[in-house]
Order: C-alpha cells, then sequence, then structure tokens
C-alpha cells in the first residue's frame, strides 16, 4: 500500500542558497507518515487510545538533485516488512515529470505508553499490507565517537515551538540543528544526511552540540544534561557532502 501527495515548496522550505532545508526534507517525510499511518489504522490518536506511542529512531535522505524554488512535487511512502521489532518506511520526493529528487528511509518501533518498552510488530495490526518494494536507501552503521574525539561548536536550547505532540522535540527539528552545525558553503551541498536518535529530548534542555569531519564525511552529535555532565547522547548524525555544480 503506497501513498502519494502533492506538495508546492514554499520560500520558508529553502535556504540561504534556495536549496531544500534538511529540515523540510524530514518534515515532508513526516507528514506522509502521518497522513498513511492514519489511513491505515495505526495513526497518533489511534495508538495512543491503544496505549502505543510511535518512536522514530532512525531518518536518512539521500538527494539526488535539488528541486526548483516554487516547484511542486510528487512524495511517496510505503511501509516496509518490518523486523521483530522495528518498522522501515520509505520516501521518495520526485518532480511532476517523475524524475527523483530524494529517497528516504525511516526506521521506527512502537512503545508502550505507560512502561516504554519496546513492543513486537507482530502485535501491531493495520488496514492494508507491506509493500515488497525495497527502499535503496541503506542505513549507515558507525563506531560510536567520544566526545574528546569531537569539537565544540554552540549549545542549542530546546523551545516550545520545537516540540512535537508527545511533548519532546520534534525528530525533524533535529534536523536543524545538524545543519547549524555544517555551516555550508555555496559550493558544498548534503549528499546523504542520517540521524540517529538515541534519547528523547524536553523542552528547556540544553543541546550542546560536536563535530567532526573526515574528507567528505561530518558527525554532528548532541549531548544533554545527566547527572550534572553533559555525556548523555540524544543524538548523532552522519552526513556527506560534495561539491556544488553551481
Amino acid at each position: 500500500m503506497e501513498k502519494e501527495c502533492e506538495f508546492l515548496l514554499t520560500a520558508g522550505m529553502l535556504d540561504e542558497y534556495d536549496k531544500l532545508r534538511p529540515y523540510s526534507i524530514l518534515d515532508l517525510f513526516q507528514e506522509m507518515a502521518c497522513r498513511h499511518a492514519d489511513e491505515i489504522g495505526v495513526g497518533y490518536h489511534k495508538m495512543l487510545s491503544d496505549g502505543y506511542n510511535w518512536v522514530i529512531t532512525k531518518n536518512k535522505f539521500e538527494i539526488h538533485k535539488y528541486p526548483e524554488a516554487s516547484e511542486s512535487v510528487l512524495v511517496y511512502t510505503w511501509p516496509i516488512a518490518p523486523g521483530r521489532a522495528d518498522f522501515d518506511r520509505a520516501y521518495l520526493i520526485k518532480t511532476l515529470n517523475e524524475e527523483i529528487l530524494v529517497e528516504g528511509k525511516s526506521k521506527w518501533c512502537v512503545i508502550d505508553s505507560q512502561t516504554h518498552k519496546i513492543i513486537r510488530s507482530d502485535k501491531i495490526k493495520f488496514n492494508g499490507e507491506y509493500i515488497n518494494k525495497e527502499s535503496n536507501i541503506e542505513f549507515d552503521r558507525s563506531t560510536i565517537l567520544k566526545q574528546n574525539e569531537l569539537d565544540f561548536l554552540f549549545d542549542y536550547v530546546v523551545t516550545p515551538s520545537m516540540l512535537d505532540h508527545y511533548h519532546h522535540m520534534n525528530n525533524a527539528k533535529y534536523a536543524e540543528v545538524v545543519y547549524d552545525a555544517l555551516r555550508l558553503q555555496s559550493n558544498e551541498e548534503i549528499k546523504t544526511l542520517q540521524i540517529n536518535n538515541f534519547n528523547e529530548i524536553k523542552c528547556g534542555e540544553i543541546i550542546k552540540v560536536f563535530k567532526t569531519q573526515t574528507n567528505d564525511t561530518v558527525y554532528v552529535y548532541g549531548y544533554t544534561k545527566e547527572q550534572n555532565e553533559y555525556n548523555k547522547l540524544a543524538f548523532n548524525s552522519i552526513i556527506q557532502l560534495k561539491k556544488s555544480l553551481k
């Protein structure tokens, strides 16, 4: 069961170089996932009434070509057959002429809203079926770097405008932190971006943001406070850069 929607890209979805922002890409993915989940009976309100919450553990996308400003695009999503306790969802952003612009994938799990224990995937039923169409996106595996291997960049304060309906920092908003850490030049573009979520972040918390780079691969880490030390890994990100043709 695949879902398709058309979206108009507005000026606010673009960065200073008129390129689609990472946050905008993840926001489109999130919007499609929510719409599709509602249609197949596993949306936010239905899951909450059953005592469950959806949690995103990973997001990744690859940009093949940046769309033009004020362009309308087609966004597709479909559910991939799950693992024992995780659910993958694939995405495509295309031009109206079906040219692929962005490919993506997100990994989710379901937790009990009271105990926060992970629920096995076979316990979750929905109105439809998984699509036997794999995504070209594969999640990166990487060794977790130590904080002393990274360079401190800045503090990032979580405000109410960044929260989702679980009262945590919205997963798409993590891309804003990563983008700020990249400090891209006009001749640089994002090729791939993956964000791994480890711990929820609440309003008022401070994220200490660190970065290191090896050739065209950038690693961005965000830590929050635990026992008076900023050593709790909230997220990390792996970004592949390329030189812009413009």
